[in-house]
């Protein structure tokens, strides 16, 4: 079994045909060797994408055949409804936030989420953009604070994984784009 960290920009690409990872993203999540796994905060930036989408989006394909309670009606709703729907598709496990912790910082003493301390310590080395940055946070944690293993951190950013390549720390896991896991995972 390889744990794969899925980022958000695939997700979005399972609800657009004309996205270039969309059948790409069919071929990967149907391997049943592959668990995905993914972080609170691709829940969020799931949410602000598709609230900031909503009108361009073409959903009637996600809703074929399902019933939809009547009582869904607002567009928070709906959204809340699609990202259910894509955790399922995926068979995803979200991974839990950890416990704050205390950080002493120079002269100053707080409390901080591991994951944000990570890419606090860490950001000098691997140049993310911030939220790229908190993923690669959980990514990190999850391998060497609670010793489960990510085997990949899947996305379709060139930047994001051009720049996690680069990255000087563990090498634990891999930053790797859709085609490159097709080759390596997909039979």
């Amino acid at each position: 079994m390889k744990v794969v960290y899925l980022d958000t920009n695939l997700y979005i690409s399972m609800i657009k045909y004309n996205d270039d990872y969309y059948s790409a993203m069919q071929k990967i999540i149907s391997q049943a060797h592959l668990h995905f796994v993914t972080s609170t905060i691709t829940l969020v930036e799931l949410s602000s994408v598709l609230s900031r989408e909503f009108d361009d989006l073409q959903l009637n394909h996600l809703f074929d055949g399902l019933q939809i309670d009547d009582e869904i009606k607002d567009k928070t709703e709906i959204i809340l409804f699609i990202i259910d729907y894509l955790i399922s598709k995926t068979r995803t496990t979200i991974i839990p936030d950890p416990q704050i912790e205390l950080l002493n910082y120079f002269t100053h003493k707080f409390m901080i989420s591991p994951i944000y301390k990570i890419a606090l310590l860490e950001s000098s080395k691997i140049k993310l953009r911030t939220l790229d940055l908190i993923h690669f946070g959980y990514s990190f944690h999850l391998n060497t604070i609670q010793r489960n293993r990510v085997d990949y951190i899947l996305s379709g950013d060139n930047n994001f994984i051009t720049s996690g390549r680069s990255y000087i720390g563990t090498k634990d896991f891999t930053f790797i784009d859709p085609e490159t896991i097709i080759s390596l995972e997909c039979s």
